[in-house]
């Protein structure tokens, strides 16, 4: 029994088997193997994929562990191993093992391409960037681009060192998953979930749900007995199981541990060999481990090493004669201890200072500590503890920058425990110690922070473990897990001393930080409050940095006079400590707080001092963001010039490689155009913005697109194509909490259906979103939403109420510097105006609204007899140099039919009529149709046409279905304070009564 055999467990076989057969369907599939120690999980799950794999061998195994000492802090762990395991620069692959190189480097060059494509913050976060270069450079360098764009990915993460947002990493792990299996279907496998860090638990949930249309299968295994709660905290891994059994049913295979099974389990492994082992001593060894897989196979590896049991002359095992179970240890630490007795001195020591290093171990390692030669320690793992005593298990090789080590693992978990367990603790400090400087010298090249912190940790070198976890909790916000970096920054102060105040001021500052992510926004004013007291005894450059952190909190949670006074003080503090890009960074801090206050001009300033201040400095990627804001606050006065800075803005974000601003710079740019009319050039910014959104894992950006998209496609008369995009992104924007979007979007959607006559589902919709923006204080939004209102209460004809909400936008609009909203405010009041018989003051209120006011200033001007104002007015509407939509068009010819006809030229009347009849009882391309039927109507009447009667008709009844949603006065508002409805229905009630 070199090597324990698979023994029973046919019938969670078959159930893995049946959860990997949805998965080859496309339909993704999540299922957990769950025991006691020593139950089996892991053997289970390595047979099943074994016996996958040579069913399918396109099938694609990747295995990820986690760590029983450093995983709870070291985030995405079994995540990282998976990867590299999957793009092929760690482990072996499994067309490695069958000798299939050409195979393997098609792998590797489409695997390392899916991860440019659609993974590239994962570059230098979960995967080391110098190692894939290194790996993959060789396969790339055929593929014209590739190599250069991999280059670039691995040197702008040495470059930038901003934190990737959470979900952006997950979504990207997705996508990647998602594309890899699109090729060849993945078994991913997640071992020990019970000692899984929460970023990596937060990963497997997001895996479960958005591979749920791939060919992936994802196992995890885990104890349930270790789901304990981890100090005051709630396993993160439980709440993830619950909310999996709610969507997905029961995907469980559980281990039992019963008699029936324990004897079923006692029978099989004993005739996995020829014996002669009878009913008793099976009885007495079933009684004896009560069927427990690992005390069952290694108390069996005993009795054969000491001799208890022996072969016959056949070649069988027979009980010998010096059997007695009551001699026998009665746990499995007992049997541990008997097998490891066995061993040489020399190979016991071995796996004692193996097991400091932990369940998975590096030879090469244990060689440095014990001061011995690599190969001759090799040649004990591989031929003895491994090959022999069954007590290790190489698990391939590691790379350490331009060194390849051996990994090793022990063969359960529960032999380095009872190693490790065996130690004193003098001597566990000291090995740790030893093992600690042997790893940091073996992986000099990258060194793993976490690794290094714990072992520093528990050697009682305090400042070396605090400067490995600073690193480890700095690496962790890279990684966007800010929850595991809370952990290790807040063990780094623990080992600081309080004297230290500069580096204490450091760890404060990266913890900050993670709170902010996690928007803890309690725990976060304390750590800002502790960084200013210390930064006040410190240098101007860190008061500096405090203020400006200051300024961002303020921001963040809606306090902008204190953010405005914050980011005016980090300017004079930068500026004194000769900071030229701490100053900068103040003032678009300042130009952000100011903007988002409703002080659009005030911010432009800063935002253009920013600009101009990284200019001189050469800042390239402060110059991008400031001119990215720069846009932002001109979107609402200048579209043109709101333009040009997004490009700009584009240009930069290119050339120093920050893909996340491209991708803004990209949708913004989409926005720009729509404002600007030009739909198509829109149609495709924003469609790749999408895609680039999507390829980042930005949820943030996906929904903004999907909005940006849905606006389009009402502004172009397409409400059904404006759903779809526009659902996506209300769901999207209630999923991350982004409150102000949302509103936006409930405004679009309230739109919606106002144009469909669903008056009390868009009041619904538009009260939703002007409680989210009072709730906020957001000024322009606010306005935004009571000109909408303001607009369905004039269609319903209800004045005075259209007259309140619309004054009340203009003023705030007014105060928020935003002339774009203010116009769009004051062409309604013109239009109510109008409605009220008063044409003198709605051509004053029309023009005050600018270019949105030009219909309501030609309907006035027409309504005072100024017939050829009017008309030039009309005529110049389609005369501004750019493609008019079907509605502009449409509403021009309603009004110069009403010119011409007013102006007694029936012919013209008519032949414009005769381009208005073909849209009449279509979709309503404009929000109120009744003046479309009534010119049709009056023209066709004046000229003598029998069609007029049909018209009439045909437009009575359109009026009555607008209507019919309406009772008592709400309906003799609708149609008797519109003038065009109120003329419509008279003509109508005529010719009924007449007919």
């Amino acid at each position: 029994m070199s090597e324990p055999p698979f023994v029973g467990r046919e019938r969670e076989v078959g159930r893995l088997e049946s959860f990997l057969a949805r998965a080859l369907t496309g339909q993704g599939q999540v299922c957990f193997v769950t025991g006691e120690a020593g139950s089996g999980k892991t053997m289970l799950v390595q047979e099943f994929a074994r016996r996958a794999q040579a069913r399918d061998e396109r099938l694609v195994l990747a295995f990820g562990n986690c760590n029983a000492q450093s995983g709870a802090g070291d985030p995405y762990l079994p995540f990282r191993e998976i990867l590299a395991a999957l793009i092929g620069v760690a482990g072996r692959a499994a067309d490695e093992e069958r000798g299939d190189g050409g195979r393997l480097r098609h792998w590797l060059v489409r695997s390392t391409q899916v991860l440019i494509e659609v993974g590239p913050d994962l570059v230098g976060t979960i995967i080391p960037g110098g190692v894939l270069v290194a790996k993959a450079g060789k396969a790339l360098a055929q593929k014209a681009g590739w190599l250069d764009e991999l280059e670039k990915l691995a040197k702008r993460k040495l470059a930038v060192q901003a934190p990737v947002q959470p979900d952006h990493l997950l979504e990207q792990y997705a996508n990647v998953l998602r594309a890899l299996a699109a090729g060849r279907p993945l078994l991913v496998v997640v071992d020990d979930l019970h000692w899984a860090d929460a970023a990596s638990v937060n990963l497997l949930f997001h895996l479960s749900r958005r591979l749920e249309t791939s060919s992936v299968m994802l196992v995890g295994t885990y104890r349930q007995g270790e789901l304990y709660r981890r100090g005051t905290e709630r396993h993160p891994l439980e709440p993830v199981l619950s909310e999996v059994k709610r969507y997905a049913g029961d995907v469980w295979v559980r281990l039992p541990a019963g008699e029936a099974e324990g004897r079923d389990f006692v029978n099989r492994l004993l005739d996995t060999e020829p014996n002669r082992l009878g009913a008793s001593f099976r009885e007495a060894l079933l009684r004896h481990t009560e069927g427990h897989p690992l005390f069952t196979v290694e108390l069996l590896r005993s009795l054969q090493e000491r001799g208890d049991l022996i072969r016959d002359p056949a070649g069988g095992w027979v009980a010998g004669p010096r059997l007695d179970f009551g001699t026998l240890p009665s746990r499995v630490e007992g049997v541990i201890e008997q097998r490891l007795g066995h061993l040489e001195a020399s190979q016991q020591e071995l796996l004692r200072v193996a097991s400091v290093e932990g369940e998975a171990f590096t030879a090469e390692v244990v060689a440095r500590v014990q001061r011995q030669q690599p190969r001759q320690l090799l040649r004990d793992l591989s031929q003895d503890l491994e090959q022999r005593h069954g007590l290790v298990q190489e698990r391939g090789d590691l790379r350490a920058g331009r060194r390849v080590l051996a990994g090793y693992r022990f063969a359960h978990a529960l032999f380095q425990h009872y190693l490790y367990g065996g130690l004193g603790r003098g001597e566990r400090r000291m090995l740790h110690g030893e093992v600690a400087q042997a790893i940091e010298e073996l992986y000099a090249e990258h060194p793993d922070p976490v690794l290094l912190a714990w072992h520093y940790d528990r050697a009682g070198e305090d400042e070396r473990a605090a400067e490995f976890y600073r690193q480890a909790g700095e690496q962790a916000i890279r990684q966007g897990a800010p929850h595991e970096a809370e952990r290790l920054l807040t063990r780094a102060l623990e080992l600081t001393p309080e004297a230290d105040a500069a580096r204490r001021f450091d760890l404060l500052l990266a913890r900050e930080q993670t709170l902010d992510l996690q928007g803890l926004r309690e725990a976060q004013l304390r750590d800002v409050e502790a960084f200013e007291e210390l930064a006040a005894g410190l240098d101007d450059d860190r008061r500096g940095e405090a203020a400006l952190r200051r300024a961002g909190y303020a921001d963040m949670t809606g306090d902008f006079p204190a953010a405005v006074a914050a980011a005016e003080r980090a300017v004079a503090l930068a500026g004194a400590a000769g900071l030229t890009r701490r100053v900068a960074g103040a003032h678009l801090a300042w130009g952000r707080a100011l903007y988002r206050s409703g002080s659009r001009q005030e911010a432009r300033a800063h935002h253009e001092l920013a600009l101009r201040l990284a200019q001189s400095g050469g800042d390239r990627q402060t110059q991008a963001d400031a001119l990215r804001h720069l846009g932002q606050v001109s979107l609402g006065a200048d579209k043109r010039q709101a333009q040009d800075y997004y490009r700009q803005a584009l240009d930069l974000y290119r050339q120093i490689g920050d893909l996340r601003g491209e991708n803004i710079a990209v949708r913004y740019l989409g926005v720009c155009a729509i404002n600007l009319q030009e739909d198509d050039r829109a149609a495709a910014l924003l469609e790749e913005g999408l895609a680039g959104a999507r390829r980042l894992g930005d949820r943030w950006g996906e929904a903004h697109a999907n909005y940006a998209l849905g606006a389009l496609a009402q502004n172009q008369g397409r409400p059904a194509a404006a759903e779809a995009p526009l659902q996506a992104a209300l769901e999207a924007y209630r999923q991350i909490g982004e409150r102000v979007q949302e509103a936006a979007t409930l405004l679009i959607l309230g739109s919606i259906r106002l144009e469909q006559a669903e008056f009390a589902q868009a009041r619904e919709l538009f009260g939703q979103a002007l409680d989210i923006s009072r709730a906020l204080g957001g000024a322009l939004n606010t306005s935004s939403v009571l000109k909408n209102l303001g607009e369905l209460e004039r269609m319903l004809g209800n004045h005075p109420r259209a007259r309140a909400y619309l004054e009340e936008a203009a003023e705030v609009a007014r105060s928020a510097q935003n002339t774009v909203y203010e116009h769009h405010a004051f062409a309604q009041l013109a239009l109510v105006e109008l409605y009220e018989g008063n044409p003198a003051a709605a051509l004053e209120l029309a023009r005050r609204g600018g270019e949105p006011g030009r219909f309501a200033e030609a309907s006035a001007l027409l309504a005072l007899g100024r017939l050829e104002e009017a008309e030039a007015a009309l005529h110049g509407l389609l005369r501004d140099g750019r493609e008019s939509r079907e509605w502009q068009r449409l509403t021009v010819n309603i009004g110069l039919a009403e010119v011409a006809l007013a102006g007694d030229n029936r012919g013209r009347a008519l032949a414009l009529v005769e381009g208005i009849l073909p849209l009449l009882g279509g979709s309503n391309i404009l929000d109120d149709m009744s003046p479309a039927y009534l010119i049709c109507y009056e023209v066709l009447r004046a000229c003598g046409d029998a069609r007029a009667a049909g018209v009439l008709e045909q437009g009575g009844q359109w009026l009555e279905r607008q209507a019919s949603t309406l009772d008592g006065p709400a309906r003799e508002r609708f149609v008797t304070n519109i003038p065009s409805r109120r003329r419509l229905a008279a003509a109508w009630h005529v010719a009924r009564t007449r007919g």
